[in-house]
């Protein structure tokens, strides 16, 4: 695992500034095109860097990758987060759409990378970027059921999570990723109701 992590942090305005030119010349190359094809020696060349400068930061490809997926899973729980700010009093009625919604917005920062991910990379501690997002959702979804435990009916909460992340992140990966037509109001309604039967007593 170590093998993946960056050499060291960027800490002068500068060496940020080179940490991010670097990182969007390998999310342009990996997005262009593919996993197989994407090599630090590329990522170098597209970035303007000189390879040595490169791997002062990340020692291999793998590195860029987690580094590409740890900020693309923060992005994601930010939008999350965002969107949830502020519903700890409100009914499950209002909830769900605002959750639903809150999960297809996160699927749709920068899809094009999402879709690289969940499609060409093969399994590696970069998933486990992508996983940390799920997790943490999942703690704050477990809450607010158990916060609405008398507006719902008798289910095991942690169960009903694993249903219903499972379920809502099938249908906006796949709107997301493949069904473009269907990214609008109407998704967020039909998956909410689908949501609000599950779990109403």
């Amino acid at each position: 695992m170590s093998g993946t992590r960056s050499r060291r942090m960027p800490t002068q305005a500068r060496s940020k500034a080179t940490v991010e030119v670097i990182l969007q010349a390998s999310a342009q190359v990996l997005k262009r095109e593919g996993w197989a094809r994407l090599s630090t020696n590329r990522v170098a060349k597209v970035a303007g860097v000189s390879v040595g400068s490169l791997y002062q930061y990340f020692p291999n490809k793998e590195a860029l990758l987690v580094a590409l997926v740890r900020g693309h899973a923060e992005r994601q729980l930010s939008t999350l987060s965002e969107h949830l700010i502020g519903l700890q009093d409100a009914p499950l009625e209002q909830l769900v759409p605002t959750t639903v919604r809150a999960l297809l917005a996160a699927h749709r920062v920068d899809p094009e990378l999402h879709r690289v991910v969940a499609g060409e990379i093969p399994p590696m501690d970069a998933l486990a970027e992508i996983r940390s997002v799920q997790d943490h959702f999942a703690a704050l979804l477990s809450m607010e059921l158990k916060r609405r435990r008398h507006e719902i009916r008798e289910v095991d909460i942690e169960l009903a999570v694993f249903v219903l992340i499972s379920t809502v992140e099938a249908i906006t990966h796949g709107a997301v990723l493949r069904h473009e037509q269907f990214l609008d109001d109407r998704l967020i309604e039909e998956t909410s109701l689908l949501v609000l039967r599950y779990l109403e007593r």
